[in-house]
């Protein structure tokens, strides 16, 4: 048995985040999950997380992306501290070192690599 603000809600927001084995909370199905949240219940891992564990994850800058919109749409939104951590990571600077970004070409004039996220 685990603390609650250690464990996670079973969410779509967690299924891209497998390879990271973060423990979900279990047999709470008719626990309302408002209830759960106040208990301390995450409903997604911070954004750091995210971003230390991009490797593990093996994400291109488009999967790390859709993960910030579903995030986004699911009613997660970013603190400001994570936007601030966002920026200072610099998402080029970490991802394009791993050939994951590419910065020029294209037809689109946005580089290559934006045209990979359809």
């Amino acid at each position: 048995m685990i603390k609650p603000e250690v464990a996670y809600l079973k969410t779509e927001l967690l299924d891209p985040l497998r390879a990271l084995q973060l423990p979900c909370a279990k047999g709470l199905d008719s626990v309302p999950a408002e209830f759960l949240k106040r208990l301390g219940v995450r409903v997604r891992p911070p954004l750091r997380l995210v971003l230390d564990k991009l490797e593990t994850l093996k994400w291109s800058y488009c999967k790390l992306v859709r993960y910030l919109v579903l995030a986004e749409r699911s009613g997660a939104v970013l603190k400001e501290a994570e936007w601030t951590s966002l920026n200072d990571v610099a998402i080029g600077s970490c991802l394009a070192p791993k050939g994951l970004l590419a910065t020029h070409g294209g037809n689109n004039g946005l580089g290559q690599g934006w045209g990979s996220c359809g």
